[in-house]
């Protein structure tokens, strides 16, 4: 009986569920970002915002307004002494159309991506441990590429004008929700007296897993 009851127990050992690793435990938002760099990820979200543009044409300059949609994104950012550093932003829009009088023939810009090069500390202020809104302007890098009947020039990456954003924090330890709004006035961008890019609005939730 002593050697069946231990077989028993060996078995029933093997076969049992170990408990999960799920990862420290925070008691808010500011905990879990005071402990270090936090991911977050943008899912991708169809008219997330606008961009203001200006042509050349035989007319004259004519604007317009295109939507853009993210196809996907990542934040990452961490607080010490209570500011907010913002580590990473990376976000990638789907092609966005050009109007055909630009170049004659219709148009996109295509892999469209923005990037935060350097870290950046947003002043920020703390409601309470799970709730802040932080701001700052970053210097955004920006690459695409120009596609024309068929064809595809890189357009290379270009630094863009400081572009001020705000970033609204929620959530508890074990979730956090950065909603991310970008907005600029001015010309962010100019090639070749055809094309200018004006004004850029862009807001977007990014969340950890």
């Amino acid at each position: 009986m002593k050697t069946r009851f231990l077989m028993i127990s060996f078995v029933t050992a093997c076969v049992s569920p170990r408990p999960s690793d799920s990862g420290p435990s925070f008691d808010s938002v500011q905990a879990r970002l005071a402990a270090g760099p936090t991911n977050m990820w943008i899912a991708a979200i169809a008219n997330a915002g606008s961009l203001d543009g200006a042509h050349n044409t035989d007319a004259g300059w004519q604007t317009g307004v295109a939507a853009v949609s993210i196809s996907s994104g990542a934040f990452v950012a961490s607080s010490s002494s209570g500011e907010l550093l913002i580590s990473s932003l990376d976000v990638s829009f789907e092609p966005i159309d050009l109007p055909s009088s630009v170049f004659g023939t219709p148009a996109q810009l295509t892999n469209v991506r923005l990037q935060l090069p350097q870290p950046t500390v947003a002043n920020t202020i703390w409601n309470d441990d799970d709730d802040a809104t932080a701001a700052a302007a970053l210097q955004l890098s920006l690459s695409w590429s120009l596609e024309v009947n068929g064809g595809v020039l890189p357009l290379g990456e270009q630094s863009l004008p400081l572009l001020p954003i705000e970033v609204k924090l929620d959530g508890d330890g074990d979730s956090v929700t950065a909603s991310l709004a970008l907005h600029s006035t001015g010309q962010l961008w100019s090639w070749a007296n055809l094309l200018e890019l004006t004004e850029l609005d862009v807001t977007a939730d990014a969340v950890t897993e």
